[in-house]
């Protein structure tokens, strides 16, 4: 569960499966919703975090067996259920958390990675390849594009938390710098003193129950 920035007024959200479970059934998305939820509670201090289910369409019965069902397990929870979310609309971060299996989060995450790189790479590419007014109007707006890089840059928001086992696991890029690994350790500092684990623990009995 990686967490994602947004243009939002929080900045943020999280994308839960990204790659870890090629494959799920109906109740994995419901019970990743769930722990996804209470680490936004718990970490994040947020009320009743807004949980979608990243589909092909807004409408309640869109997509395959699999997220109609999980669509109807989320409506029917204690959650916060806002319903689908499409993909092209991940990075409004109308919600804190956007369900979806594995498969899916896996192509919709690298599709923004890949994405937002291009586009950074080809903006560069203009403002600096364009003649002289093109680079003196560049140097005027530096400032207010270091603030957009700044709000998308993933490096404050640490690593992709890996729910679901029974100790505090973080993993951060291969290719991570200081920023990003002083911020993951400190994702596993207040996970476990918040002591998230046994409060997974809990959550997912009292559903068994």
């Amino acid at each position: 569960m990686p967490t994602l920035p947004a243009t939002s007024e929080r900045g943020t959200f999280h994308l839960i499966d990204v790659g870890a479970n090629a494959e799920a059934k109906p109740e994995y998305l419901l019970q990743w919703g769930q722990l996804a939820a209470l680490y936004a509670e718990t970490i994040e201090k947020i009320d009743q975090p807004k949980v979608a289910l990243l589909n092909n369409g807004a409408e309640s019965d869109k997509g395959d067996p699999l997220h109609k069902e999980a669509y109807q397990l989320l409506a029917n929870s204690k959650l916060n259920f806002t319903g689908n979310v499409e993909a092209n609309e991940l990075l409004l971060g109308k919600n804190d958390i956007v369900v979806c299996d594995g498969f899916s989060g896996n192509v919709a995450l690298k599709s923004v990675e890949g994405g937002t790189t291009v586009l950074m790479k080809q903006i560069k590419s203009a403002l600096v390849n364009s003649g002289l007014k093109t680079k003196l109007g560049a140097a005027m707006i530096k400032p207010a594009l270091v603030k957009v890089l700044h709000k998308f840059s993933t490096a404050r928001n640490g690593g992709a938390v890996l729910l679901g086992v029974a100790a505090p696991v973080v993993k951060t890029h291969g290719r991570s710098k200081a920023e990003p690994i002083y911020y993951t350790l400190l994702q596993l500092d207040q996970m476990l003193s918040q002591n998230l684990i046994q409060k997974f623990e809990a959550e997912l009995s009292q559903v068994e129950d």
